[in-house]
């Protein structure tokens, strides 16, 4: 998210930049994702099938559509966690759950990569209704799809994620990730803000990070603005936010919010899940027409990826 928030880093505040993004010759929208380095509770290895914290409501009913052709979806497979059985797919099986590798058939991964439609009234509404979504006349929740897929955590284990994205950008997210699964790459949580609820969007997103959690989607304006972040769209991406904070260089020293980020400013440490122009998730979002924060100026959203709307 763009625009002005104060952040403390070294004992004073700065502005929380954006870049303007033009959509159209009479408008723009503010690219710049909601950054805070943030801590992440220390659970240990969960078991396979425990639900790590934060898991959501009940999961969404209706069709379960595959990313790729031949998915198979088994409302049964919840109870197959555990077992020495192959999943057939993740339906069932709620986010945060921590799943045995064994379980996993790599010969066939597109599978556990799966969307749904959201409609108003279903429960997956009810659950960002008010919340992450709020009723507009800029971006329908038809424009937006739900997505459940495998990642591994910092424990190294498989662990089931969710995000909210664009229609239009779902097989760019659902690609990407699949990549970085077959690669092992970590991230440590997945959920959608949702989970973080306090009453607005701004202060769930620091919610959010505060766990270290990826997140996508998220209805919200730049702070002193009336424009739209791309995480409105669900165009934009926070990876890992504690391991990469949001930093201003505005004042020629490095600022930023939490204390608890300070081992990750120096980002030339090589220190695990600190995003750089060498990392996996660099390459393989700009590879899928992604512009990255890290590479702002005189601000650096390092967790940030977004896909802006292209325009003529």
């Amino acid at each position: 998210m763009g625009g002005v928030r104060r952040v403390r880093g070294l004992g004073c505040f700065c502005q929380k930049g954006a870049s303007a993004l033009a959509l159209a010759a009479s408008a723009f929208f503010v690219f710049a994702g909601s950054a805070w380095g943030a801590a992440y509770p220390s659970t240990g290895p969960a078991s396979a099938g425990q639900v790590r914290t934060h898991a959501p409501a009940p999961l969404p009913t209706g069709a379960i559509r595959p990313y790729a052709k031949g998915g198979v979806t088994d409302a049964g497979n919840k109870a197959l966690v555990g077992s020495q059985a192959k999943l057939k797919s993740l339906s069932g099986i709620a986010p945060g759950t921590v799943i045995d590798a064994a379980q996993i058939d790599f010969e066939d991964v597109d599978k556990y990569f799966m969307w749904w439609d959201i409609e108003e009234g279903d429960n997956l509404f009810s659950r960002i209704n008010g919340k992450s979504y709020q009723k507009n006349d800029v971006v329908p929740v038809s424009s937006l799809k739900y997505l459940k897929l495998p990642h591994y955590n910092f424990d190294g284990q498989i662990q089931v994620g969710e995000l909210v994205v664009g229609a239009d950008v779902k097989d760019d997210f659902l690609n990407i990730f699949k990549e970085l699964f077959l690669a092992q790459y970590q991230i440590q949580s997945m959920y959608l803000v949702d989970n973080y609820w306090v009453g607005n969007g701004t202060d769930t997103d620091s919610a959010s990070i505060d766990e270290n959690n990826t997140s996508a989607f998220c209805f919200r304006a730049a702070t002193a603005s009336e424009n739209l972040s791309w995480h409105a769209y669900g165009r934009a991406i926070d990876i890992n936010p504690q391991q990469n904070p949001y930093v201003s260089y505005a004042n020629g020293t490095p600022q930023w919010s939490h204390e608890n980020a300070n081992g990750y400013i120096d980002r030339d440490t090589g220190l695990p899940h600190v995003i750089t122009t060498e990392d996996l998730a660099y390459q393989t979002f700009l590879k899928y027409g992604f512009i990255w924060g890290g590479e702002l100026g005189t601000v650096r959203d390092y967790q940030h990826f977004a896909k802006p709307i292209e325009t003529p």
